[in-house]
Order: C-alpha cells, then structure tokens, then sequence
C-alpha cells in the first residue's frame, strides 16, 4: 500500500509558484524550476475533459501541469502573459483560452484513500 500513501502524499504536496522569473512545480520531496526565459514553447494538449499544458525548454525536461489543479484557469492566464506568443502554439493558445474544469481525479483519489485508510485501520483492528 505505500505506493497509493506515496501518491496521496505527492498529490497534497504539490504546489506550482509563479514569480517573475519563472515557475517552480513542487512535489513531495522533489521540486523542477523553469526560468521565463529557458522556455521554448508553450503547447497543449486536451484528451476528453482533461487538459495538459506543456512547458519545453532548453534543456531541461518539460514540465506538465493538468487542470485538476483548483486554479486552473488562472494558472494559465498567468502563465501566458509570462510566455510570448511566438512561443506558444496556436492550437496550444486555443485549447488554453477556454479549458475545461476538471474535479474527478481528485475526487476520486481521496475516495481511494479514504477506503485504504479504512482497510487499514481494520485490519490493526482484527476486523479483516
């Protein structure tokens, strides 16, 4: 059960900061930082209801951000006046100026945590 309590954890801890120089995704015990200005581009992608936005850059690996995130919608209106246009693709600023709002995954992930916690605590218990 670890691997489930691992990502309950990571999916708590995360955190995405913005500031003028460039965005930082923080996640239980590790963290990427990109620089405004190591961005090449700016794209995403919509697979049904979910949204995955997409920052490339130099050298570094990209980083993705879904709309499960709560301000999902600010999020990226910051982001994009941060990006220059040339950067971010068309169909990328499309998708990005209307996203859907995403609530399920994180829904269903405290469910699947709550149960685990349940099974758990029966089983110290002598219940299982």
């Amino acid at each position: 059960l670890l691997p489930f309590f691992y990502l309950g954890l990571e999916t708590l801890a995360r955190k995405i900061l913005l500031d003028s120089e460039g965005i930082t995704v923080s996640k239980f015990l590790r963290s990427v930082r990109m620089e405004w200005a190591d961005v090449e581009s700016l794209d995403a992608v919509r697979s049904g209801s979910k949204v995955f936005l997409i920052l490339q850059g130099h050298e570094s690996r990209p980083i993705l951000v879904t709309n499960t995130i709560s301000p999902f919608r600010e999020l990226v209106e910051r982001i994009l006046e941060r990006v220059p246009s040339d950067k971010t693709s068309p169909t990328g600023r499309e998708i990005l100026l209307d996203p859907p709002t995403k609530h399920g995954p994180l829904v269903q992930a405290w469910i699947v945590c709550l149960v685990l916690l349940g099974v758990v605590a029966g089983r110290l218990m002598g219940y299982c």
